[in-house]
């Protein structure tokens, strides 16, 4: 496997490198490492992207932070004709200061999990996204940089909290009654049902402002449902799963360990109130 080193990085400033990437049919950023620090974001098409020997479809906002540990590959996807995605490279120093200076970014980059961290983006945090890069590139300062980096990660902490604070009234308002019960039960309508708008109208404004899909939505608000039930009631974990909208308990259980990073058991066992 090749080892991509910072010294012998090509067209690079002593701070970064940023680039954007053109991938045609049949190109292949193939399987390595580095010793410095990655965050990559694409622009259009589908990017397959192979990480620690987990395989996954990018699409267009989709953002990943590679760690130094990390071994991953990347190619173009056969469903478009090309893909497009920006990568930024940064010194170890740069992020290592961060950390530092700032422990709860150290998240973003932290080894402790298996993976790194990837998330959607809205379309309007993607135009901002590639505002503040080429800004950074045409600037070239550590302040630049700096900003950069703290920008971002600020950025998406807010959205974590809140990720329909940008949303219309009416989208954010259908959002929040997801989390009654009997809309849990919809599907991937859900949104569109309680907002009296089409679910073609829903799932565009929802990949504007949010980045997610309306099943991302749905799925994450049976999640957060999932885990109230898991904690406060003595309900078996397969009842769990049924009534939270979930059709079968091994989709249950790759939704909730995505987010909580584990098992509904060992989360119980956890949390349960006595």
């Amino acid at each position: 496997m090749k080892i991509l080193e910072w010294e012998n990085l090509k067209w690079r400033t002593p701070l970064f490198k940023l680039y954007c990437h053109n991938l045609n049919k049949g190109d292949t950023l193939e399987l390595h490492r580095h010793d410095f620090y990655e965050i990559f974001w694409v622009l259009s098409g589908q990017l397959e992207h192979v990480v620690n020997g987990h395989a996954s479809v990018l699409h267009p906002g989709t953002l990943v932070w590679i760690r130094a540990s990390d071994a991953h590959s990347l190619s173009h996807s056969p469903n478009c004709k090309m893909v497009s995605f920006y990568n930024l490279a940064v010194a170890s120093f740069i992020i290592d200061e961060l950390q530092g200076r700032y422990p709860e970014l150290g998240h973003y980059f932290s080894a402790k999990e298996k993976h790194p961290i990837s998330m959607s983006l809205s379309s309007l945090q993607l135009e901002w996204l590639n505002t503040i890069a080429e800004q950074m590139r045409s600037r070239g300062s550590r302040l630049e940089v700096d900003r950069f980096l703290i920008n971002l990660m600020a950025e998406l902490q807010n959205y974590k909290s809140n990720p329909y604070r940008n949303c219309p009234r009416w989208l954010s308002e259908a959002c929040a009654k997801l989390t009654e019960p009997k809309n849990l039960t919809i599907g991937s309508t859900a949104i569109a049902v309680i907002s009296g708008r089409s679910p073609e109208y829903v799932a565009r404004e929802l990949r504007k402002y949010t980045g997610m899909t309306p099943s991302m939505v749905v799925n994450n608000a049976r999640v957060e449902y999932a885990a109230k039930l898991l904690a406060s009631s003595h309900w078996s974990i397969t009842d769990v799963a049924f009534m939270c909208g979930f059709g079968n308990v091994t989709c249950f259980f790759e939704k909730f360990k995505a987010t909580y990073h584990c098992s509904p058991l060992a989360f119980r066992k956890k949390y349960r109130l006595q």
